[in-house]
């Protein structure tokens, strides 16, 4: 049997990746992540990279910011994700890295530690529903 041009074997079914879920059960009321992919060849300095990046961000906004790596789905996946009270406490840590000069230096200089390929990199806001 076939389902979307892939092979089935003893009657399972394929069905696609799912790459993500994410159930938030306890947490602030928004949630910013940055999901992105270490380029190849480039698995050490994407997290280093990474980590630097989280910190930094962590020391410009006061707010903590968690760097993790997949376990599953696509190989070499990271990300970081910070939590916050409000959507007025999101944007003022927003602005505050937009109005430190260093920020931007450090994101550029990330370079070719991720993958270039547009939509691979990305920038979310998640909202948790009552």
């Amino acid at each position: 049997m076939s389902v979307d041009g892939r092979e089935t074997s003893d009657g399972d079914l394929c069905g696609p990746e799912i790459g993500r879920l994410v159930r938030f059960v306890h947490t602030t009321s928004l949630a910013g992540s940055r999901p992105a992919v270490c380029a190849n060849g480039a698995l050490p300095k994407g997290m280093a990279t990474g980590v630097e990046i989280a910190q930094r961000a962590e020391n410009i906004t006061g707010t903590p910011t968690m760097f993790a790596a997949n376990v599953t789905g696509v190989y070499g996946g990271v990300g970081s994700m910070t939590g916050f009270a409000n959507i007025e406490s999101l944007e003022a840590a927003q602005q505050a890295m937009a109005a430190d000069a260093e920020w931007a230096k450090q994101v550029e200089k990330a370079g070719s530690a991720y993958a270039a390929e547009r939509g691979v990199t990305t920038q979310l806001i998640h909202r948790r529903f009552a």
